[in-house]
């Protein structure tokens, strides 16, 4: 057991240095931190990301399907269907909203078809992002033309039942358009969803376009 001898000083910390070790290690925590609220953010950001490019995907998907099993695309169309007024452009104009026929058996002489029509609502729900809006899809089976084979003689504003369902929410309007291609055989599609969880936070944006051919004609 060593013992002190009597006037031998115990060498500690002083206030100085001991404020001085606080704020260094004050500062290695602090950038700690911002280097991992830095990749958290960025992971974040990456994975709102691809969960939008998804959500995108599967709606262009069932408007791909749509439009290529159509017959005949109503350009120029301005008419209300079940309460929503649909404002189709003429051809080679960005338009908000499509209504297409699309044959149900295009293998007999008689020819029924399925309307269907895509357009875009203010979201009601959406509390952080009140500029979006919804995708919406308009279906209604079993529409037999005036005149044998000729989905253009179907009066759209008789049009009366159906179902209506939500394909993607926080559609971006700005950057959402229909534009029917040349002589009515194909629509160029581009779809947009910018979303925030939160409200202060910076959205997340996704985008795609395409153009699909009708195969029907």
């Amino acid at each position: 057991m060593k013992i002190l001898k009597a006037g031998k000083r115990i060498r500690g910390f002083t206030l100085v240095e001991i404020l001085i070790s606080s704020v260094i290690l004050l500062l290695i925590l602090g950038m700690t931190y911002y280097a991992w609220n830095t990749m958290r953010k960025g992971y974040n950001t990456l994975e709102s990301h691809t969960a939008l490019r998804q959500e995108l995907k599967k709606a262009l998907n069932g408007i791909y399907k749509d439009v290529s099993n159509a017959s005949y695309l109503y350009a120029n169309q301005k008419v209300t269907v079940e309460g929503v007024d649909y404002r189709v452009e003429d051809i080679g104009t960005d338009g908000k909203s499509i209504l297409m026929a699309i044959p149900e058996n295009p293998d007999t002489g008689a020819i029924t078809y399925t309307v269907v029509g895509y357009y875009i609502k203010k979201s009601t729900s959406d509390t952080v992002n009140t500029d979006s809006h919804d995708l919406m899809r308009y279906e209604i089976s079993g529409i037999k033309p005036p005149t044998a084979d000729s989905p253009a003689s179907i009066d759209l504003s008789k049009l009366s039942g159906g179902t209506t369902r939500t394909l993607a929410k926080g559609i971006d309007s700005s950057l959402f358009s229909f534009t029917v291609g040349e002589n009515g055989k194909s629509l160029d599609v581009t779809l947009a969803i910018s979303r925030k969880e939160i409200g202060n936070q910076t959205p997340s944006t996704a985008r795609i376009s395409t153009t699909v051919n009708l195969r029907n004609i």
